[in-house]
């Protein structure tokens, strides 16, 4: 099976206690946000004039050419990689014209076309930062880790004459939104009508191929009762936004995940005929994002290889659950998992790395083989009802921590910490060992990489 592209939100600014001023000193901004017709309009206020503003999306030159200020003595400009607005007179407010972009650009998608030619707003594009003056800006010289300011929350409020989606269940025809710390959801007011489960509403192309059509809502219904099952729990709602851009080139998807709302765009020939890894491929990007829903508590912070390992396994347990990958398929991932674990393995120790999606996935998968009943989701049950109540991070000696009271065996849990800790001068090597000590039985050929691994899957629900 095939990896979606899927790109995160281009977050610029570094979100560090040495960089942020704390939430209590922090005061918000206001915006309006209108629209005429591919025309939008933003309106700010702020609370104290400003002389000068950051904006905290990198989107190449995005903004200076498709951006233009609506008032007198206000510059738009691009400093080093970092887009700002500058003042000759200090401002309390100020309004921008926006266009939809005529080709793609760098980081998150500003906007989510449709077939119909209706568009999903991106609110994160107008997250900001403060900056003293646009002489401190250019000091930075393109480097938020020099940057000290505030990223205050800019409430970005939305009106139109029917249903908004955002990122929750209720559809009104006015809606608040954050942009904040260069996130926040896409906004959509078009007219494809939303598909409603119990624990989801969606947004799926009318000019999607029709296998696509209605084998992606099924599907997506399906893995929510899955993950439901699996985690025992009740199922936060999701908002699932679907857009397809047509059969322009053979491949290309973007996506993007932020609180409940998943949202991606597909492009390409594959996707015109009847394709069962092609559908996989899709549904495996929802499935990893709804396993965040899971995850993610409030006051239990996770580090990455666990957070990103453990949904990729999760979204490939469920896979299997919905018959959308058989064993042939887990060979096939699993194969390519290990290289591309040796490859960030490369740059240095996992627990210095940023993006290192598949060394935690491969950990998860020796975690799921040498747990008791092979019960994934309980081991993650067990792991954040303990950081809970403990106050802990999820991080790698929390997660020993808890696989010894499992009963693992010190042997194995030493393998785990020298795994992530150290660097590795053999990183194929590396996780051809690690997966012989979670006793995986991995077959490995040096030219031809890895030919086969004993997978067992946990049983499924009944």
């Amino acid at each position: 099976m095939a990896s979606v592209v899927a790109c995160d939100h281009a977050r610029v600014a570094s979100d560090t206690p040495a960089n942020r001023a704390p939430a209590e000193e922090q005061q918000g901004f206001a915006a309006t946000l209108t629209r005429e017709g591919d025309v939008w309009i933003v309106h700010y206020r702020f609370s104290e004039p400003q002389t000068a503003l950051l904006f905290d999306t990198a989107h190449g030159d995005y903004r200076t050419s498709y951006w233009t200020p609506l008032d007198e003595g206000v510059q738009l400009e691009n400093l080093d990689g970092l887009d700002g607005l500058f003042f000759e007179v200090p401002a309390q407010e100020v309004r921008l014209q926006i266009r939809r972009p005529s080709s793609r650009v760098a980081g998150t998608r500003p906007f989510l076309k449709f077939s119909d030619n209706s568009l999903a707003f991106y609110s994160g594009q107008l997250a900001l930062l403060t900056v003293d003056s646009r002489v401190a800006a250019e000091a930075l010289h393109g480097d938020l880790s020099l940057w000290h300011g505030q990223q205050p929350p800019v409430f970005v409020t939305f009106e139109a004459n029917g249903p908004i989606v955002t990122d929750r269940r209720e559809t009104p025809e006015r809606v608040t939104v954050t942009a904040h710390l260069g996130a926040g959801p896409y906004i959509y007011d078009g007219p494809i009508p939303v598909i409603r489960t119990d624990a989801s509403i969606m947004v799926v192309d009318p000019g999607l191929p029709e296998w696509l059509r209605v084998g992606v809502p099924k599907n997506l219904a399906a893995v929510d009762e899955a993950l439901k099952g699996r985690w025992q729990t009740d199922i936060p709602d999701a908002v699932n936004l679907l857009a397809w851009e047509g059969p322009g080139e053979e491949w290309h998807n973007t996506g993007r995940a932020e609180g409940s709302q998943i949202a991606m765009s597909i492009l390409g020939t594959r996707y015109l005929q009847p394709n069962q890894e092609v559908l996989a491929d899709l549904i495996w990007f929802f499935a990893h994002e709804r396993a965040h829903h899971f995850q993610l508590r409030p006051g239990v912070p996770i580090e990455e290889w666990p957070l990103e390992g453990a949904a990729d396994m999760m979204a490939t347990i469920v896979l299997a659950d919905l018959s959308l990958i058989d064993q042939r398929g887990l060979q096939r991932r699993y194969a390519r998992v290990q290289h591309q674990c040796a490859q960030e393995l490369a740059q240095g120790p996992l627990d210095q790395l940023q993006g290192a999606h598949a060394c935690g996935e491969l950990l998860s998968l020796g975690t799921l083989n040498i747990i008791p009943n092979h019960d994934f989701f309980g081991f993650w049950r067990d792991l954040l009802a303990g950081a809970e109540s403990q106050g802990a991070r999820v991080d790698t000696s929390f997660y020993l921590y808890v696989l010894r009271k499992e009963g693992i065996d010190e042997t194995i849990l030493a393998a785990i910490q020298r795994f992530t800790s150290e660097s590795h001068t053999d990183p194929d090597t590396a996780t051809i060992e690690l997966l012989q000590i979670f006793g995986l039985e991995p077959i490995y050929e040096r030219e031809a990489g890895l030919q086969a691994l004993d997978i067992v899957l946990p049983p499924e629900q009944p």
